[in-house]
């Protein structure tokens, strides 16, 4: 094998051995097709193992990115309170900014400030005496595959008044009582309670 490999690049070496694996593991079925052009599997193969080999960094810092910030925010915020945890960091966005200061005026979070010159979010989380999280829970309504948007009448109340719902409007970020209040509809961000 050495001497059929001399003649080629170390990207065709590796995309012949992933065909040889994957031949011995399928069974060895016949390929068709010209034997120096990788078919349409070994390039799904291949695939398949950058998707694999690039969720490996998912968790470090400054790799990759978030398709929905928002959600990204409240599951770190969910996470880290289930996890009894005294504080979280998320990166800063001005509507994460709004988000965080709506939930220390409702009373889910002590406190919230800027770290890292300016590029985190340091949310404070708050728990009762028997160290259960105050924030019982949240949830994300409004998503960048599906927008939902309400009027100024079809406002919606969360457990009844016991919860927030999050909503962006043309006068910005507020809760669904504000918004009431003000006679404005907009985006519904989320809910939490």
């Amino acid at each position: 094998m050495a001497s059929m490999d001399s003649g080629m690049n170390m990207t065709q070496r590796d995309q012949r051995e992933r065909r040889d694996h994957r031949d011995q593991r399928d069974g060895g079925g016949q390929r068709r097709g010209r034997s120096d052009q990788p078919s349409s599997q070994s390039r799904s193969g291949g695939d398949r193992l950058m998707k694999q080999a690039n969720t490996d960094t998912a968790g470090v810092k400054g790799t990759g990115t978030v398709s929905d910030p928002i959600a990204d925010m409240l599951t770190r915020i969910r996470n880290a309170a289930e996890a009894r945890h005294a504080n979280v960091k998320v990166p800063v966005s001005k509507i994460k900014r709004e988000i965080a200061k709506i939930l220390h005026e409702e009373g889910y979070i002590r406190g919230f400030q800027l770290v890292g010159k300016g590029q985190s979010l340091r949310i404070r989380l708050k728990y009762n005496a028997n160290r259960e999280p105050v924030l019982r829970g949240l949830k994300r309504v409004s998503k960048p595959g599906r927008r939902v948007y309400v009027q100024k009448d079809k406002l919606p109340r969360v457990f009844g008044g016991l919860g927030v719902a999050i909503v962006t409007t043309s006068q910005g970020i507020m809760t669904a009582r504000e918004a009431r209040r003000r006679g404005i509809g907009g985006e519904v961000i989320g809910y939490i309670w």
